[in-house]
């Protein structure tokens, strides 16, 4: 069936391809209230806008200050590169966790003596 609704996840080759018979039976070719159109360019935005915003949050709790700059530099970047912040700030979410951890245990150290913490932590030399 022709269509012309390039942004529709079932647009190929300047027709509908409607994954079965009875979805091609319902479809209504070149409009956007067609009962199977989906709009895929809205929703990969859609997308990015929360893969920035668990960046953003992710920043915010690493206390990384956010620039203004960084949403342009985000809405134009390829979505690979925005997968690769996400996971290098969960590395970076990781290791400040495990200086946390370290810090208290320091601090155990300090509070309560090495035989303490060798105890608790069931450490041996």
């Amino acid at each position: 069936m022709n269509c012309n609704l390039e942004k529709c996840q079932w647009f190929a080759f300047n027709q509908c391809c409607g994954d079965n018979e009875e979805m091609y039976e319902s479809i209504v070719p070149n409009r956007t209230n067609c009962p199977h159109y989906k709009d895929i360019h809205t929703e990969a935005e859609k997308a990015r806008l929360e893969v920035i915003s668990e960046i953003k949050n992710m920043m915010n709790v690493l206390n990384i200050e956010y620039k203004p700059e960084y949403d342009e530099h985000f809405m134009i970047c390829d979505v690979s590169y925005l997968f690769k912040c996400v996971e290098d700030l969960c590395e970076t979410y990781q290791l400040h966790k495990q200086n946390e951890n370290l810090e208290q245990v320091l601090k155990d150290v300090e509070d309560k003596g090495i035989e303490w913490v060798r105890e608790k932590y069931n450490l041996s030399c």
